[in-house]
């Protein structure tokens, strides 16, 4: 059995799913076996790197009472027939085909030989400053090991424009679209900004599909301790169900925010977020009150700051000072997840 241990598991008896499934995972050449039998599912469950069930399967899947294992992912053709699986089974789901590309992006083995520390940080609602944040620990991260600022969020506006960095020469996503498997170093070729790399959005303000991000956060964590992605609502694949990745949410203190920051992690079928609260006017609801409602834990916060607009408008980096209370703040976010 050695030679199968690194074998993905397709569990479904839709012939459509099977085979967009099979596509996704012949385009990155990863294996992947089709099972029928619950022996030899048993046999494979915890060797596998990931698991596809078939939302019409996954009933017998419950019912064989397997230990619950990261990399287990629902797929169907529907959001309601898949999100009725993701509790029963802690499971990560997709809708097919619209979300066929984030297969291959998950499956792709180059993702295991990247050895730097993949930080998503994610906005539960709009306005929040997501992007802000992402910026500020990228910046942080920056003067204690080499990091670099990737921009995934769509109409995210330019990362570069808001680090006053839009007129540096460089590779912006519009010369990376089609990349894919294994690149050659990149860093070189990026846009810096007070030694922090990063990749943002270019001109046509596209971004890329799931093969070319995969290949250029492989590529990026390679050479860096810490990578940080502005990853929005989580639209676009970003390295999500890679080993190393930790996803931050940012979440408002407040009742709206905290209830639109619930519907995005069922609409996604997030499992495992930590969570950064935003204070401020108006957000009065504590970390720990966050925390009950939404169901994860808190590794920071970040409040008012009536100056970081102006800046941000003016392409000063929001970290710039390293002394600031927002600097401050991220730096504390940095440690807790870096220390765990």
């Amino acid at each position: 059995m050695s030679g199968r241990s690194r074998e993905s598991l397709i569990i479904c008896r839709d012939e459509g799913l099977v085979e967009q499934v099979l596509a996704a995972a012949a385009a990155v050449r990863s294996p992947m076996r089709r099972v029928r039998e619950s022996g030899d599912l048993r046999q494979a469950w915890k060797g596998a790197p990931s698991i596809f069930v078939g939302a019409d399967q996954a009933a017998w899947l419950v019912g064989l009472g397997l230990p619950t294992r990261r990399g287990v992912h629902v797929v169907g053709r529907s959001a309601d027939e898949v999100m009725a699986w993701s509790v029963p089974l802690e499971a990560a789901v997709l809708v097919l085909p619209d979300q066929a590309g984030f297969i291959s992006a998950i499956l792709d083995s180059g993702a295991a030989d990247a050895g730097g520390t993949l930080l998503r940080v994610l906005g539960g609602s709009g306005g929040l400053g997501a992007s802000t944040l992402a910026a500020g620990l990228a910046q942080v991260a920056a003067r204690q090991w080499p990091s670099a600022l990737v921009e995934l969020a769509d109409c995210g506006g330019g990362i570069d424009v808001m680090l006053g960095a839009e007129q540096v020469p460089g590779w912006r996503w519009d010369d990376l679209s089609g990349a894919s498997g294994h690149l050659g170093e990149v860093t070189d070729r990026l846009p810096h900004q007070a030694g922090l790399p990063m990749v943002a959005l270019g001109p046509s303000g596209r971004m890329p599909g799931p093969q070319a991000a995969a290949a250029v956060l492989r590529t990026v964590l390679r050479s860096h301790r810490v990578v940080v992605v502005d990853a929005g609502r989580g639209e676009q694949s970003s390295g999500e169900h890679w080993s190393q990745s930790r996803s931050l949410l940012l979440v408002g203190a407040d009742v709206r925010s905290v209830l639109a920051a619930r519907a995005l992690v069922a609409e996604r079928g997030w499992r495992d977020v930590e969570l950064v609260v935003r204070t401020g006017p108006g957000r009065s609801l504590s970390p720990d009150d966050v925390a009950q409602a939404l169901g994860f834990g808190v590794v920071g916060r970040v409040g008012h700051h009536p100056r970081l607009p102006r800046d941000l408008a003016h392409g000063v980096p929001p970290a710039l000072g390293a002394r600031s209370r927002f600097a401050r703040e991220c730096r504390t976010i940095l440690a807790a997840v870096m220390d765990t």
